[in-house]
Order: structure tokens, then sequence, then C-alpha cells
């Protein structure tokens, strides 16, 4: 579960938005791709991918996540 997500830049905030990467979403790590490439998400039914860069910008509380599905 997204937790909080840094505004210190807007247009990675704005970015976030655009894939669904917002407070209180929940999200499931699918796998990163070789080489350091990007992290692969599921977002909804959707997969989305960042970079480890902007990942690291997003910050997820995994207890949050384990109540929502109780």
């Amino acid at each position: 579960m997204v937790q909080r997500v840094s505004d210190e830049d807007a247009d990675l905030l704005r970015h976030f938005k655009s894939l669904g990467v917002m407070p209180g979403t929940a999200i499931e790590f699918v796998y990163q791709e070789p080489f350091e490439g990007p992290l692969v998400l599921r977002i909804g039914g959707k997969l989305v991918r960042i970079t480890p860069q902007a990942a690291r910008e997003v910050f997820v509380d995994p207890a949050l996540a384990a109540e929502a599905q109780q």
C-alpha cells in the first residue's frame, strides 16, 4: 500500500498520478527488469513500469496492504 510519495519534484508527482501511484493505492511488485531496469508493478488490473530512481520516492507500508485484504 502506498503510504506517501515525495512531493519535491512536481513533474515526478504528475508522472506518479498518471500511473496511479498515489497514497492509499494498493500496488504489487511483480519483477524488476534485468540490469537494474525498471520495476514492474501491478496497480489495479494494469502493469506499470517505474525506474528504480523514481521508486525511491514511493514509500509503502506492507502492513496496510495486509489489513486491506482482510
